[in-house]
């Protein structure tokens, strides 16, 4: 059961991005949802939000999930037009679909020859 967050702390649209990945979200969707850039700090500062990596964040009270590391990989991977560009590939793929009892040592994540 998910736990749902206390609106005065976030939007009602960035839970529900948050919500369709795992409680993680990116800067640039926090402000499409009407979060201007200048309270991401607040958040960050009074525990709403946890920040995970270079532009990705998540939900403090989100509860956790299998393959949390994936999904902020999987948002690293955004270009500037925020489409992703990363596929899971090799043994986290096989894991990802159950087509083998592999359990990989680290993730492998294909990006196109031209990404930054």
């Amino acid at each position: 059961m998910k736990k749902k967050q206390n609106s005065t702390h976030i939007s009602n649209k960035l839970f529900h991005i948050a919500d369709m990945q795992m409680g993680y979200f990116t800067t640039r969707q926090a402000v499409a949802a009407g979060i201007p850039d200048n309270n991401h700090a607040y958040h960050i500062k009074v525990g709403h939000w946890k920040r995970e990596s270079r532009g990705i964040y998540r939900l403090t009270n989100y509860p956790v999930s299998d393959y949390e590391e994936l999904m902020v990989w999987y948002l690293w991977s955004r270009n500037r037009n925020d489409v992703s560009q990363g596929v899971f590939s090799h043994e986290t793929a096989l894991d990802l679909y159950e087509l083998s009892d592999v359990n990989p040592s680290k993730i492998h994540l294909t990006v196109p020859k031209g990404f930054r």
